[in-house]
């Protein structure tokens, strides 16, 4: 009798370790992501990402027309500063446009990425310290070339007035997409008609419609004066300027990839 008990015995024994075992391997599986193991054993503990989102994408700051090599992010909670930032820009189909890394910093900064033209993005995914965030994607607003805008006598802008303006490379004079001792040098020619005979005219630099960003820039038809608060900058990326004149206006825009020609001995607007 005392044998049988202790055959029973060991029996059940087995059998009630082995459903422990299973008890605790199912909490193993059910919870691993919540379990850790120190020097000290088993504790539970949790990990979170450093902000839930959205986080707010756009065009970077550079950028050659619709052609950019960076984006820009906003909306970045301070808790994820320092951490590593991973982006990837995709289109409509979901086909990876451009991908880039860097460093988190204080909301906004930006990301260096390989080439992606803006037009073809409909979105970007975001890792920060390998969790992923929420993004809203707003495409840049695309800047033509050169554009206008009618002026009163005072020199103020006038909405409801109508003003135009065309550009295009100049291929007839010597100098013309050539490249003299100052550097690269392109000759433009643009033509204006205002309603108002006063007008301003904004040249983006940064536009594919430039071969380079130019470093100087020279008018060699009328005398032309910058805006007011217009500083010259090494590259130059945006350029306004009020010519006088009538209704009807062109002239030519000369820009050099480097310093201006030794030749040069028109206006020079910049440096």
């Amino acid at each position: 009798m005392t044998r049988r008990r202790s055959a029973a015995s060991r029996r059940w024994a087995i059998l009630a370790s082995s459903l422990v075992a299973l008890v605790f391997a199912g909490l193993a599986i059910a919870d691993a992501a919540q379990l850790s193991v120190g020097n000290g054993g088993i504790f539970l503990g949790s990990l979170a990402r450093c902000t839930n989102g959205p986080v707010a994408i756009t065009g970077g700051a550079t950028h050659s027309g619709t052609s950019y090599t960076s984006v820009s992010v906003t909306n970045l909670a301070a808790a994820c500063s320092g951490k590593t930032i991973q982006v990837t820009v995709f289109n409509s189909s979901g086909t990876a446009l451009a991908t880039g890394t860097g460093t988190a910093g204080t909301s906004p900064f930006d990301v260096t990425t390989t080439a992606f033209t803006s037009t073809a993005a409909t979105g970007v995914a975001v890792l920060v310290g390998t969790w992923g965030v929420p993004t809203t994607w707003t495409p840049p607003a695309t800047t033509p070339a050169v554009s206008c805008v009618a002026l009163n006598g005072g020199g103020n802008p006038q909405p409801s007035k109508t003003c135009t303006i065309t550009l295009s490379p100049n291929g007839s004079a010597p100098w013309a997409n050539s490249t003299p001792p100052g550097g690269t040098l392109w000759n433009f020619t643009f033509n204006v008609t205002s309603e108002t005979g006063n007008w301003e005219a904004t040249f983006d630099l940064t536009n594919a419609a430039f071969p380079f960003v130019p470093r100087w820039i020279g008018q060699n038809s009328v005398t032309v004066a910058k805006a007011p608060g217009f500083i010259c900058g090494s590259p130059v990326t945006t350029l306004i300027v009020r010519p006088s004149g009538g209704n009807t206006w062109g002239g030519s825009l000369d820009v050099g990839s480097l310093g201006a020609p030794n030749w040069w001995s028109a206006n020079t607007l910049c440096p």
